[in-house]
Protein backbone atom coordinates (compact mmCIF):
# COMPACT_ATOMS: atom_id res chain seq x y z
CA UNK A 1 0.00 0.00 0.00
CA UNK A 2 1.61 3.44 -1.23
CA UNK A 3 1.92 5.93 0.91
CA UNK A 4 -1.05 9.14 1.48
CA UNK A 5 1.21 11.39 0.16
CA UNK A 6 2.70 10.00 -2.30
CA UNK A 7 -0.53 8.23 -4.09
CA UNK A 8 -2.59 12.09 -4.02
CA UNK A 9 -1.36 15.08 -6.02
CA UNK A 10 -1.18 18.14 -4.16
CA UNK A 11 -3.72 20.76 -4.22
CA UNK A 12 -3.47 24.51 -4.66
CA UNK A 13 -5.28 26.76 -2.86
CA UNK A 14 -8.34 27.35 -4.93
CA UNK A 15 -8.84 24.03 -5.43
CA UNK A 16 -8.69 23.89 -1.87
CA UNK A 17 -11.12 27.12 -1.56
CA UNK A 18 -13.50 24.90 -3.78
CA UNK A 19 -13.63 22.31 -2.20
CA UNK A 20 -14.43 24.58 1.25
CA UNK A 21 -17.11 26.11 -0.38
CA UNK A 22 -18.36 22.71 -1.96
CA UNK A 23 -18.22 21.32 1.49
CA UNK A 24 -20.19 24.18 3.46
CA UNK A 25 -22.89 24.11 0.63
CA UNK A 26 -23.38 20.47 0.85
CA UNK A 27 -23.27 20.73 4.73
CA UNK A 28 -25.88 23.66 4.65
CA UNK A 29 -27.50 21.72 2.10
CA UNK A 30 -27.45 18.58 5.05
CA UNK A 31 -28.30 20.94 7.70
CA UNK A 32 -31.75 22.45 5.79
CA UNK A 33 -32.42 19.11 4.76
CA UNK A 34 -32.17 17.88 8.66
CA UNK A 35 -33.93 21.02 9.79
CA UNK A 36 -37.19 20.42 7.01
CA UNK A 37 -36.90 16.97 8.46
CA UNK A 38 -36.77 18.10 12.23
CA UNK A 39 -40.14 20.44 11.76
CA UNK A 40 -41.91 17.24 10.09
CA UNK A 41 -41.06 15.74 12.99
CA UNK A 42 -42.24 17.93 15.24
CA UNK A 43 -45.41 18.42 13.31
CA UNK A 44 -45.39 14.60 13.67
CA UNK A 45 -44.43 14.73 17.36
CA UNK A 46 -47.03 17.08 18.59
CA UNK A 47 -49.93 15.05 16.23
CA UNK A 48 -48.57 11.78 18.38
CA UNK A 49 -49.95 11.15 21.99
CA UNK A 50 -47.94 11.98 25.22
CA UNK A 51 -46.72 10.29 27.39
CA UNK A 52 -49.14 10.89 30.02
CA UNK A 53 -51.76 9.70 27.57
CA UNK A 54 -49.82 6.61 26.46
CA UNK A 55 -49.76 5.58 30.49
CA UNK A 56 -53.36 5.74 30.59
CA UNK A 57 -54.27 4.36 27.13
CA UNK A 58 -52.25 1.58 28.17
CA UNK A 59 -53.87 1.38 32.06
CA UNK A 60 -57.36 1.43 30.23
CA UNK A 61 -56.25 -0.82 28.05
CA UNK A 62 -54.66 -3.10 30.78
CA UNK A 63 -57.96 -2.77 33.23
CA UNK A 64 -60.31 -3.61 29.89
CA UNK A 65 -58.11 -6.87 29.37
CA UNK A 66 -58.07 -7.59 33.05
CA UNK A 67 -62.06 -6.79 33.00
CA UNK A 68 -62.80 -8.81 29.74
CA UNK A 69 -60.30 -12.13 31.76
CA UNK A 70 -62.01 -11.71 35.24
CA UNK A 71 -65.54 -12.15 33.55
CA UNK A 72 -64.72 -14.53 31.35
CA UNK A 73 -63.04 -16.25 34.05
CA UNK A 74 -66.56 -15.70 36.46
CA UNK A 75 -68.21 -17.21 33.85
CA UNK A 76 -66.01 -20.10 33.45
CA UNK A 77 -65.72 -20.33 36.76
CA UNK A 78 -69.24 -20.01 37.28
CA UNK A 79 -69.98 -22.56 34.82
CA UNK A 80 -67.57 -24.96 36.58
CA UNK A 81 -69.02 -24.77 39.62
CA UNK A 82 -72.41 -25.39 38.25
CA UNK A 83 -71.04 -28.23 36.51
CA UNK A 84 -69.51 -29.27 39.90
CA UNK A 85 -72.69 -28.46 41.41
CA UNK A 86 -74.48 -31.04 39.21
CA UNK A 87 -72.38 -33.53 39.49
CA UNK A 88 -72.17 -33.38 42.68
CA UNK A 89 -76.03 -33.31 43.29
CA UNK A 90 -76.23 -36.12 41.12
CA UNK A 91 -73.48 -38.03 43.34
CA UNK A 92 -75.61 -37.32 46.49
CA UNK A 93 -78.93 -38.55 44.84
CA UNK A 94 -77.44 -41.27 44.02
CA UNK A 95 -76.12 -41.87 46.76
CA UNK A 96 -78.67 -40.73 49.07
CA UNK A 97 -81.45 -43.25 46.92
CA UNK A 98 -78.86 -46.09 47.59
CA UNK A 99 -78.82 -45.66 50.95
CA UNK A 100 -82.44 -44.60 51.27
CA UNK A 101 -83.09 -47.89 49.52
CA UNK A 102 -80.58 -49.51 51.84
CA UNK A 103 -82.49 -48.60 54.82
CA UNK A 104 -85.94 -49.31 53.87
CA UNK A 105 -85.11 -52.44 52.63
CA UNK A 106 -83.13 -53.15 56.48
CA UNK A 107 -86.61 -51.22 57.57
CA UNK A 108 -88.68 -53.31 55.80
CA UNK A 109 -87.09 -56.49 57.09
CA UNK A 110 -87.46 -54.95 60.83
CA UNK A 111 -91.21 -54.29 60.44
CA UNK A 112 -91.58 -57.64 59.30
CA UNK A 113 -89.57 -59.04 62.34
CA UNK A 114 -91.49 -56.42 64.45
CA UNK A 115 -94.72 -57.50 63.13
CA UNK A 116 -94.34 -61.17 63.55
CA UNK A 117 -93.31 -60.97 67.10
CA UNK A 118 -96.15 -58.10 67.56
CA UNK A 119 -98.57 -61.20 66.13
CA UNK A 120 -96.71 -63.59 68.50
CA UNK A 121 -96.73 -61.20 71.64
CA UNK A 122 -100.85 -60.71 70.73
CA UNK A 123 -101.56 -64.59 70.40
CA UNK A 124 -99.20 -64.95 74.02
CA UNK A 125 -101.36 -61.97 75.71
CA UNK A 126 -104.62 -63.12 74.13
CA UNK A 127 -103.79 -66.73 75.77
CA UNK A 128 -102.66 -64.82 78.96
CA UNK A 129 -105.67 -62.62 79.19
CA UNK A 130 -107.82 -65.75 78.41
CA UNK A 131 -106.14 -67.33 81.45
CA UNK A 132 -106.08 -64.55 83.53
CA UNK A 133 -109.92 -63.78 83.00
CA UNK A 134 -110.76 -67.50 83.42
CA UNK A 135 -108.72 -67.69 86.90
CA UNK A 136 -109.69 -63.97 87.71
CA UNK A 137 -113.56 -65.49 87.34
CA UNK A 138 -112.71 -68.41 89.29
CA UNK A 139 -111.01 -66.25 92.25
CA UNK A 140 -114.30 -63.67 91.84
CA UNK A 141 -116.77 -67.16 91.96
CA UNK A 142 -114.67 -68.13 94.70
CA UNK A 143 -114.68 -64.94 96.42
CA UNK A 144 -118.50 -64.77 96.01
CA UNK A 145 -119.00 -68.16 96.67
CA UNK A 146 -117.28 -67.40 100.58
CA UNK A 147 -118.90 -63.76 100.50
CA UNK A 148 -121.94 -66.16 100.20
CA UNK A 149 -121.10 -68.52 103.02
CA UNK A 150 -119.52 -66.03 105.24
CA UNK A 151 -122.85 -64.39 105.09
CA UNK A 152 -124.55 -67.34 105.59
CA UNK A 153 -122.64 -68.43 108.69
CA UNK A 154 -122.97 -65.00 109.96
CA UNK A 155 -126.56 -65.15 109.86
CA UNK A 156 -126.81 -68.80 111.29
CA UNK A 157 -124.09 -67.25 114.37
CA UNK A 158 -126.40 -64.16 114.39
CA UNK A 159 -129.79 -66.31 114.40
CA UNK A 160 -128.31 -69.25 116.97
CA UNK A 161 -126.92 -65.91 118.92
CA UNK A 162 -130.05 -64.51 119.40
CA UNK A 163 -132.17 -67.96 119.45
CA UNK A 164 -129.80 -68.41 122.65
CA UNK A 165 -130.85 -65.00 123.83
CA UNK A 166 -134.76 -65.36 123.69
CA UNK A 167 -135.52 -65.84 127.11
CA UNK A 168 -133.25 -63.01 127.92
CA UNK A 169 -134.71 -59.68 129.15
CA UNK A 170 -132.46 -56.51 129.50
CA UNK A 171 -133.87 -54.04 132.68
CA UNK A 172 -132.79 -50.27 132.28
CA UNK A 173 -132.46 -47.04 134.60
CA UNK A 174 -132.27 -50.06 138.08
CA UNK A 175 -129.60 -48.19 140.01
CA UNK A 176 -126.64 -50.20 141.45
CA UNK A 177 -125.66 -49.58 144.63
CA UNK A 178 -121.48 -50.18 145.69
CA UNK A 179 -120.61 -54.05 146.65
CA UNK A 180 -123.75 -55.17 145.31
CA UNK A 181 -123.66 -58.72 144.56
CA UNK A 182 -126.20 -61.60 142.74
CA UNK A 183 -128.76 -62.14 145.48
CA UNK A 184 -129.47 -58.78 146.38
CA UNK A 185 -129.47 -57.54 142.51
CA UNK A 186 -131.69 -60.15 142.46
CA UNK A 187 -133.86 -59.50 145.22
CA UNK A 188 -134.23 -55.91 143.93
CA UNK A 189 -135.50 -56.63 140.31
CA UNK A 190 -137.99 -58.90 142.01
CA UNK A 191 -139.30 -56.46 144.10
CA UNK A 192 -139.14 -54.62 140.90
CA UNK A 193 -141.86 -57.13 139.29
CA UNK A 194 -143.93 -57.38 141.94
CA UNK A 195 -144.56 -54.01 142.24
CA UNK A 196 -145.99 -53.68 139.23
CA UNK A 197 -148.06 -57.37 139.99
CA UNK A 198 -145.51 -59.40 137.85
CA UNK A 199 -145.54 -63.36 139.41
CA UNK A 200 -141.70 -64.11 138.87
CA UNK A 201 -140.41 -66.34 141.70
CA UNK A 202 -136.11 -66.17 141.90
CA UNK A 203 -136.11 -70.05 140.66
CA UNK A 204 -137.63 -68.34 137.44
CA UNK A 205 -134.37 -66.83 136.90
CA UNK A 206 -131.61 -68.78 135.41
CA UNK A 207 -128.76 -66.20 135.18
CA UNK A 208 -128.63 -62.47 136.26
CA UNK A 209 -125.96 -59.88 135.94
CA UNK A 210 -124.97 -56.18 134.71
CA UNK A 211 -123.79 -55.57 131.29
CA UNK A 212 -121.00 -53.39 130.35
CA UNK A 213 -122.71 -49.72 128.75
CA UNK A 214 -121.11 -46.35 128.05
CA UNK A 215 -119.10 -44.34 130.58
CA UNK A 216 -121.32 -42.26 133.07
CA UNK A 217 -124.30 -44.27 132.54
CA UNK A 218 -126.20 -46.96 134.62
CA UNK A 219 -125.41 -50.63 133.68
CA UNK A 220 -128.46 -52.14 132.67
CA UNK A 221 -129.39 -55.94 134.53
CA UNK A 222 -129.33 -58.87 132.00
CA UNK A 223 -132.00 -61.88 132.84
CA UNK A 224 -132.47 -65.36 131.72
CA UNK A 225 -135.33 -66.38 132.55
CA UNK A 226 -136.51 -70.02 132.38
CA UNK A 227 -138.41 -70.56 129.06
CA UNK A 228 -140.46 -67.60 126.72
CA UNK A 229 -143.62 -67.78 128.69
CA UNK A 230 -141.66 -65.98 131.59
CA UNK A 231 -140.27 -63.74 129.29
CA UNK A 232 -143.84 -63.41 127.70
CA UNK A 233 -145.34 -62.63 131.21
CA UNK A 234 -142.76 -59.78 131.94
CA UNK A 235 -142.66 -58.28 128.45
CA UNK A 236 -147.09 -57.60 128.40
CA UNK A 237 -146.10 -55.22 131.58
CA UNK A 238 -143.82 -53.18 129.54
CA UNK A 239 -145.77 -50.48 129.53
CA UNK A 240 -146.20 -50.07 133.29
CA UNK A 241 -142.50 -50.69 134.13
CA UNK A 242 -141.77 -47.56 131.64
CA UNK A 243 -144.37 -45.70 133.49
CA UNK A 244 -142.25 -46.46 136.45
CA UNK A 245 -138.83 -45.60 135.02
CA UNK A 246 -137.74 -48.93 134.39
CA UNK A 247 -137.37 -49.97 130.77
CA UNK A 248 -137.49 -53.58 129.42
CA UNK A 249 -136.25 -54.46 126.42
CA UNK A 250 -134.76 -57.20 124.28
CA UNK A 251 -131.69 -58.92 124.51
CA UNK A 252 -130.43 -58.24 120.83
CA UNK A 253 -127.65 -59.24 119.55
CA UNK A 254 -124.52 -56.57 117.76
CA UNK A 255 -125.46 -57.60 113.91
CA UNK A 256 -129.30 -56.76 114.54
CA UNK A 257 -128.27 -54.02 116.14
CA UNK A 258 -126.54 -52.44 113.76
CA UNK A 259 -128.99 -53.61 110.88
CA UNK A 260 -131.64 -51.42 112.99
CA UNK A 261 -129.26 -48.46 113.31
CA UNK A 262 -128.77 -48.96 109.55
CA UNK A 263 -132.19 -48.78 108.64
CA UNK A 264 -133.06 -45.73 111.07
CA UNK A 265 -130.74 -43.84 108.86
CA UNK A 266 -132.73 -44.54 105.51
CA UNK A 267 -134.74 -41.69 104.46
CA UNK A 268 -137.67 -44.63 103.43
CA UNK A 269 -137.14 -45.57 106.82
CA UNK A 270 -140.03 -44.37 109.46
CA UNK A 271 -139.42 -46.52 112.23
CA UNK A 272 -137.66 -50.05 113.65
CA UNK A 273 -138.80 -52.70 115.75
CA UNK A 274 -137.57 -55.81 117.11
CA UNK A 275 -139.82 -58.96 117.49
CA UNK A 276 -139.45 -63.05 117.64
CA UNK A 277 -135.48 -62.85 117.19
CA UNK A 278 -135.90 -60.92 113.70
CA UNK A 279 -136.03 -56.80 112.73
CA UNK A 280 -138.88 -55.28 110.85
CA UNK A 281 -139.02 -51.50 109.71
CA UNK A 282 -142.04 -49.65 108.71
CA UNK A 283 -141.52 -47.43 106.07
CA UNK A 284 -143.46 -44.18 105.41
CA UNK A 285 -146.11 -45.24 102.94
CA UNK A 286 -146.65 -47.52 105.86
CA UNK A 287 -145.34 -50.89 104.64
CA UNK A 288 -144.30 -53.26 107.67
CA UNK A 289 -141.49 -55.19 106.04
CA UNK A 290 -139.22 -57.71 107.51
CA UNK A 291 -135.41 -57.29 106.78
CA UNK A 292 -131.86 -59.68 107.23
CA UNK A 293 -128.10 -58.84 108.11
CA UNK A 294 -127.15 -58.36 104.65
CA UNK A 295 -130.21 -56.67 102.54
CA UNK A 296 -129.97 -54.00 100.64
CA UNK A 297 -132.52 -51.80 101.81
CA UNK A 298 -133.59 -50.05 98.35
CA UNK A 299 -134.03 -53.03 96.32
CA UNK A 300 -136.36 -54.96 99.57
CA UNK A 301 -138.41 -51.97 99.51
CA UNK A 302 -138.82 -52.18 96.11
CA UNK A 303 -139.33 -55.45 95.70
CA UNK A 304 -141.84 -55.50 98.23
CA UNK A 305 -143.75 -52.91 96.51
CA UNK A 306 -143.52 -55.04 93.11
CA UNK A 307 -144.96 -58.05 94.36
CA UNK A 308 -147.47 -56.16 96.57
CA UNK A 309 -148.70 -54.52 93.45
CA UNK A 310 -148.33 -57.54 91.36
CA UNK A 311 -150.63 -59.34 93.81
CA UNK A 312 -153.10 -56.61 93.87
CA UNK A 313 -153.57 -56.53 90.62
CA UNK A 314 -153.36 -60.38 90.63
CA UNK A 315 -156.63 -60.50 92.98
CA UNK A 316 -158.57 -57.81 91.37
CA UNK A 317 -158.28 -59.75 88.48
CA UNK A 318 -159.74 -62.39 90.07
CA UNK A 319 -162.09 -61.01 91.41
CA UNK A 320 -163.72 -59.27 88.47
CA UNK A 321 -163.37 -62.66 86.82
CA UNK A 322 -165.21 -64.51 89.82
CA UNK A 323 -168.13 -61.78 89.78
CA UNK A 324 -168.81 -62.34 85.93
CA UNK A 325 -168.92 -65.75 85.92
CA UNK A 326 -171.36 -65.29 88.86
CA UNK A 327 -173.27 -62.67 87.04
CA UNK A 328 -173.57 -64.88 83.81
CA UNK A 329 -174.70 -67.68 86.10
CA UNK A 330 -177.13 -65.59 87.49
CA UNK A 331 -178.55 -64.88 84.19
CA UNK A 332 -179.40 -67.87 82.27
CA UNK A 333 -180.71 -69.53 86.21
CA UNK A 334 -183.28 -66.48 85.86
CA UNK A 335 -183.81 -66.48 82.16
CA UNK A 336 -185.11 -70.12 82.46
CA UNK A 337 -187.62 -69.23 85.22
CA UNK A 338 -188.83 -65.75 83.72
CA UNK A 339 -192.07 -66.24 81.50
CA UNK A 340 -192.23 -65.02 77.93
CA UNK A 341 -193.07 -61.98 76.69
CA UNK A 342 -193.35 -59.94 73.58
CA UNK A 343 -190.92 -57.39 71.95
CA UNK A 344 -193.15 -54.76 71.92
CA UNK A 345 -194.55 -55.30 75.29
CA UNK A 346 -193.12 -52.53 77.80
CA UNK A 347 -190.83 -53.81 80.70
CA UNK A 348 -192.39 -54.23 83.94
CA UNK A 349 -189.23 -53.22 85.85
CA UNK A 350 -187.89 -49.29 84.50
CA UNK A 351 -183.97 -49.64 83.74
CA UNK A 352 -182.11 -48.23 86.42
CA UNK A 353 -178.84 -46.37 87.03
CA UNK A 354 -176.04 -49.03 87.76
CA UNK A 355 -174.83 -46.75 90.64
CA UNK A 356 -176.20 -45.00 93.70
CA UNK A 357 -176.44 -41.15 92.81
CA UNK A 358 -175.73 -40.08 96.74
CA UNK A 359 -172.79 -42.10 96.44
CA UNK A 360 -169.15 -39.88 95.91
CA UNK A 361 -166.78 -40.98 93.86
CA UNK A 362 -163.56 -40.24 95.12
CA UNK A 363 -162.11 -39.00 98.10
CA UNK A 364 -159.74 -36.28 97.67
CA UNK A 365 -158.10 -36.04 100.57
CA UNK A 366 -157.14 -39.01 101.12
CA UNK A 367 -154.14 -40.77 98.97
CA UNK A 368 -154.55 -42.53 96.44
CA UNK A 369 -153.32 -46.28 97.00
CA UNK A 370 -151.87 -49.04 94.30
CA UNK A 371 -155.04 -50.93 95.04
CA UNK A 372 -157.33 -48.06 94.43
CA UNK A 373 -156.28 -48.11 90.74
CA UNK A 374 -158.20 -51.05 89.68
CA UNK A 375 -162.36 -50.65 89.95
CA UNK A 376 -163.68 -52.60 92.68
CA UNK A 377 -166.84 -54.75 91.39
CA UNK A 378 -170.05 -53.23 92.94
CA UNK A 379 -171.92 -55.40 94.91
CA UNK A 380 -175.91 -55.34 94.12
CA UNK A 381 -178.70 -57.32 92.55
CA UNK A 382 -179.67 -58.51 88.80
CA UNK A 383 -182.79 -57.10 87.84
CA UNK A 384 -184.48 -58.31 83.90
CA UNK A 385 -185.10 -55.52 81.24
CA UNK A 386 -185.28 -55.02 77.82
CA UNK A 387 -181.49 -55.39 77.50
CA UNK A 388 -181.09 -57.88 79.75
CA UNK A 389 -180.25 -58.58 83.57
CA UNK A 390 -178.59 -55.16 85.03
CA UNK A 391 -177.23 -54.64 88.44
CA UNK A 392 -179.31 -52.64 91.13
CA UNK A 393 -177.17 -51.56 93.98
CA UNK A 394 -178.44 -53.34 97.24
Amino acid sequence: MAAKGSDQPKRNHSEVSNDSINDSTSIKLQLETMELTLTGLREELKQMLKKDDIENLITNTVSKIISEMEKRNEEFLTKIQQNIQTELENKLLKITEHSIKEKTNELADQIKCLQFENETLKENQAKLLKEHKTALENVNDRINSNTRLSEENSKRSNHNEQYSRKNNIKVMDVKEEPNESITTLSIKVTTLFQDQNIEIKPEQIVAIHRIPTKKGQIRPVLIKLRNNDDKSTVMRKRKEMKQSGHRLVDDVTALNTGLMSRLQLHKDIESTWFFNGSVFAKTKREDRIKFDLYDNIDTVIKEYTTNRYNRTVSCARDVEFQGCLASVTVYYVFAWKLPFRDVDEPTSVPDEPTSAPDEPTSVPDEPTREADKFPRRRRGRLVPSRRGFQSMPM
